[in-house]
């Protein structure tokens, strides 16, 4: 389909949505229209409403002074309880019903005595015998000795609500012994007014869809007029939320709220129609409008789109496929978008060759530091031979505590120390260090620093004389990291380990230089961090050492080379074996025999120790099942975790599902775990303890007494067993010292409910001690070293033949 049909095509769809969208609009600006013009009609009628009840109200007020300051009243109520009162009665209901005439909208004047009965009544359209006046307002002006009260009532004879005024009259006592005046209650005036009355004249600035409704101070409808099914409505809703438009049963309705008196609201309604049946010529404009924009519009569109855009657009597509056609110039000095899109396509290989530079410049930059990054540093070092440097040498630094400070601050802080750590080494390296760095699409001969990726950072140190230069700078750049990093609210501390490598000393090839300062940066590390270690050519043996011992535990674990030796757990009192402690080994066919100081921190740091640890458990479990069938005991397990193991979900998931499908329970297995271990995160060590202990696996506490050791880690963890290490009783026979720490433990641990287990027990004379010191298991080359699986049910055969002489050495 050509751009020509698409755009007729898009043209005429947008003028049916443009057709759809005005509609609404217009619809939209009328009913606003429709619906300001509302707003503005009941704020005219609440406003005259609330007049007319003020009208009302003070109407009733200024007839009650009357009737109170007038003569004939006061004459009245003193004669009341003489024969004048009869006489003088029928004149005072004439002037009663005088003053009723005089205000047409008042419906009824009455004269009632202090307890409520009507003794004068004059009223119009209804019956003037007297009653007995009860209600909720008079009770509360009686009760109150309130002097008048205005408010709303249900009038049984007008059969609607009216507006009703008492006023209280008293008289000055004419017996009175003070000397002081003092006034006497009489009586009271009662005046009502129906509230169609008041709301007669109000209403004529409307029609017959306004309504005034009255409610009290609990939302009660005191009058609602012809509106029940608004009424209704508005009685479901909390009277805070009645302001504003509501539909009901297909009608809408406008309704205002105002405060009239404390106890009194005055509600307004406005029922509206449809603001679109007020212009029925709209739907006449409506049609033209749609006639004119379906037909005439996209043909109009069209054309003009054809010659300003699509014609310039298909000179301009052969001009790109024609790198040698010049645009026509009056294409070129258009002054509008497809002249600035010309322009912008004759500059585009200008453009080009500017973004060929900056990309140059981004491959060889760091994005964090500013600093060259990795593709950088060949490039460095090469230009040091270019430039005939006799001498150099590379730094390989690796920060010490970073990951710590970027797992518990966050990566936007970790990355804000990055920049201050690189900030800290260029304010270290002077111009006689360095002579070489990377700076826009060449490289110059100006001090550098190289960040690799993460921490890792290099140096190029041109002109060096020798390795003593070298290990200067390194210690100036170790000493000025020791001093702490401000990162917003927060301080931290790391260090730095460096490595150092010299060309041509060490090698004249550039990506064995990279990899010797490796070397050295990793033997700084092994040597306790914050050092800085001059290349040997041993690192580079160690490495390779390093990498077949690698390739040994690969090659193990996929040729099922993995074994595990079992070493017993001896009770000393009973000499009986009460569990095994799994050790793991490898047997290689091709490698040897391999210890496990030598592959497990390869495997963890290769990612392998967790299936070194499986199957050392799946091991545990066989020997379980055949211990039990040959011997018919249940004995425990003991598993030694790694560190970095701790924080593994997945690992232990796969344990327990070892354990269900070789039916072995959990209660039967123990993890050991040293206190090196749990102390490089205590949260998530102690965190991973409770939840075994929760599945019910044992824990204990390994090595105790080597490296951290604290009794105080013996409360903040949750442990099952306690292993003491050898170094605690080697002479403890002679040092007193030694013995009163061991009684210590001892009790500790009992009054923490832990088994104690001492290790390395190798001579008689240590086996005695432990046994009276309380030692609950004994482990050590005394009962045996560690054996292969499958010789463990023999062994656990000789041992129990041999227990009772074993147990008389003890004894003895």
């Amino acid at each position: 389909m050509t751009l020509k049909r698409q755009a007729f095509i898009t043209v005429f769809v947008l003028s049916l949505i443009f057709l759809a969208i005005g509609a609404a609009s217009l619809r939209a600006i009328v009913e606003r229209a429709g619906d300001q013009a509302y707003g503005r009609q009941m704020t005219e009628l609440s406003s005259n409403w609330i007049i007319g009840l003020d009208r009302a109200s003070n109407e009733l007020m200024s007839i009650a002074d009357l009737i109170e300051r007038d003569e004939m009243t006061h004459r009245y109520f003193r004669s009341a309880d003489s024969m004048e009162d009869v006489n003088f009665y029928p004149a005072y209901t004439n002037y009663v019903a005088g003053i009723l005439k005089v205000f047409p909208r008042v419906g009824e004047l009455s004269i009632l005595f202090p307890d409520g009965s009507e003794d004068v009544r004059v009223a119009f359209g209804v019956s003037n015998s007297s009653r007995q006046v009860q209600s909720e307002l008079f009770e509360s002006v009686s009760r109150q000795k309130l002097y008048n009260q205005v408010g709303f009532e249900w009038h049984e004879d007008f059969q609607t609500t009216v507006l009703v005024y008492y006023r209280a009259i008293e008289l000055e006592s004419r017996i009175n012994t003070t000397g002081r005046p003092k006034h006497q209650r009489v009586g009271y005036i009662r005046i009502v007014t129906p509230i169609e009355n008041i709301f007669v004249s109000s209403r004529n600035l409307a029609d017959s869809t306004t309504h005034p409704l009255i409610i009290d101070s609990d939302g009660e409808f005191l009058y609602a007029g012809n509106t029940s099914s608004l009424s209704q409505y508005l009685n479901t809703l909390d009277t805070n939320k009645w302001h504003g438009w509501h539909s009901v049963k297909s009608q809408r309705w406008l309704v205002d709220v105002k405060q009239w008196s404390a106890d009194i609201q005055l509600v307004s309604v406005l029922r509206t129609r449809d603001s679109l049946d007020e212009i029925p010529v709209f739907m006449i404009l409506l049609g033209l409008s749609a006639i004119f924009l379906l037909v005439l519009t996209p043909l109009l569109l069209g054309f003009l789109l054809n010659r300003l855009v699509l014609t310039p657009l298909s000179t301009l597509v052969f001009a790109s496929e024609n790198t040698e056609y010049q645009m026509p110039e009056k294409e070129v000095s258009r002054n509008d978008e497809i002249g600035s899109l010309v322009r912008a396509f004759l500059s585009m290989r200008s453009d080009l060759v500017k973004q060929n530079a900056s990309l140059k410049t981004q491959v060889y930059k760091d994005g964090l530091t500013g600093l060259p990054n990795r593709n950088a540093l060949p490039l460095l070092l090469q230009n040091c031979v270019d430039h005939n440097v006799n001498n150099f040498a590379l730094l390989f630094l690796d920060l010490d505590g970073f990951k710590k400070v970027n797992d518990a601050y966050g990566h936007a802080k970790g990355d804000l120390l990055l920049q201050g750590v690189a900030e800290r080494i260029l304010s270290q390296l002077r111009v006689n260090d360095s002579f070489v760095h990377y700076q826009g699409d060449r490289f110059t001969l100006d001090p550098s620093l190289v960040r690799l990726g993460g921490d890792e950072f290099t140096i190029v140190l041109p002109g060096v004389n020798g390795g003593y230069n070298a290990k200067e700078v390194a210690m100036r750049i170790i000493k000025s990291l020791r001093s702490s990093f401000k990162l917003e609210d927060t301080e931290v501390t790391v260090g730095v380990s460096i490595g150092i490598a010299l060309y041509p000393l060490h090698t004249v090839d550039l990506d064995e230089l990279i990899k010797f300062a490796d070397f050295a940066m990793y033997e700084a590390k092994k040597r306790g961090k914050m050092q800085a270690v001059l290349f040997d050519s041993s690192f580079e043996e160690s490495e390779n050492a390093l990498l077949e011992t690698e390739n040994a535990v690969e090659f193990a674990i996929e040729n099922d080379e993995v074994e595990t030796w079992f070493q017993p757990k001896v009770n000393p009192k009973t000499q009986s074996i009460e569990g095994f402690e799994a050790l793991v080994r490898i047997n290689s066919s091709k490698f040897g025999f391999i210890f496990p100081d030598k592959f497990i921190p390869i495997a963890e740091r290769n990612h392998l120790i967790d299936e070194l640890t499986l199957a050392v458990v799946k091991s545990c479990c066989r020997l379980h099942q055949h211990i039990k069938v040959e011997f018919d005991q249940y004995l425990p397990m003991s598993i030694n975790l790694s560190a970095v193991q701790l924080d593994r979900d997945d690992f232990f998931e796969a344990v327990n599902d070892v354990l269900d499908s070789m039916n072995v329970d959990k209660q039967y297995i123990e993890f050991e775990v040293t206190e090196t271990s749990i102390m490089q995160d205590e949260s998530v060590g102690r965190n991973r303890l409770k939840s075994l202990r929760k599945q019910g696996y044992r824990t204990s506490l390994d090595d105790f007494g080597v490296g951290y050791s604290s009794l105080a880690y013996l409360q903040k963890f949750e442990f099952d067993v306690l292993k003491i290490d050898r170094s605690f009783f080697r002479n403890v026979s002679d040092d007193k010292t030694s013995q009163a720490i061991l009684r210590s433990i001892r009790e500790l641990a009992k009054s923490l409910e832990m088994s104690v287990v001492a290790e390395g027990i190798e001579t008689p004379d240590q086996l005695r001690m432990m046994s009276n010191f309380g030692v609950d298991l004994v482990q050590g080359y005394i009962y045996s070293r560690p054996l292969h699986e499958n010789d463990i049910l023999m062994y656990m055969k000789l041992f129990r033949r041999t227990s009772d002489h074993l147990t008389n050495r003890v004894s003895s």
